[in-house]
């Protein structure tokens, strides 16, 4: 009989912490509950992609990324390959213009105007699906390729 009643008064003894613990719950002020806007959320690194703040680690690098109609262009020209490309059009009075071409699967083209040897853009493609670009200059209608970029799937 007595490890009944033990059993019992624990039993007892712990459905009525139960029961205070839940009651003061609801008398607490709401202050000590917390803002919810103001809640700072962490997360690990294996649950997203850090984006690379500096992608152009790279010399001569043309990066392409498509996401949903929308397009993000990175690109790097060395000093030496800007040079290279200069010197064929040495008799032009201003530096030729650097040009993003990029090709979609069915033989169309579209040119992005570039204005620094660096530099990273975002444009919206609309119903042209890129496959891959080819980073260049442009004298009047001669195209002058200078690399080609990955290809996008």
């Amino acid at each position: 009989m007595t490890p009944l009643l033990f059993i019992s008064i624990v039993t007892l003894v712990l459905l009525l912490l139960v029961y205070w613990i839940l009651s003061s719950l609801e008398k607490r002020p709401p202050e000590y509950l917390g803002n919810i806007n103001m809640a700072k959320f962490e997360t690990s690194q294996e649950l997203f992609k850090y984006v690379d703040q500096n992608p152009m680690q790279e010399e001569d690098v043309l990066h392409l990324e498509y996401h949903e109609e929308q397009l993000q262009l990175f690109w790097n020209i060395s000093q030496s390959t800007w040079q290279l490309s200069w010197d064929k059009y040495a008799e032009q009075e201003e530096p030729p213009a650097i040009v993003i071409r990029l090709f979609d699967g069915h033989s169309q083209i579209m040119d992005i105007p570039v204005h620094h040897m660096q530099g990273r853009q975002k444009i919206k493609t609309g119903s042209f699906q890129p496959s891959y670009g080819v980073l260049g200059v442009k004298v009047e209608s001669d195209f002058l390729p200078l690399f080609l970029s990955h290809g996008l799937n």
